[in-house]
């Protein structure tokens, strides 16, 4: 992957967050945006766990 084109987006409650500090605490309504392909992909919540 290339970091650079990729960007975190998380959505929950209507609200968006941009970052990937907040990735435990919104781990339930994760987002993967490709800002190359503009789309967005959901993640498995598993995938975040510790």
């Amino acid at each position: 992957m290339q970091e650079e084109k990729l960007i975190w987006l998380f959505s929950c409650n209507n609200k968006v967050i941009f970052g990937n500090e907040q990735i435990l605490f919104l781990r339930k309504c994760l987002f993967f945006y490709d800002l190359k392909n503009k789309n967005a992909f959901m993640y498995k919540n598993d995938y975040l766990d510790p």
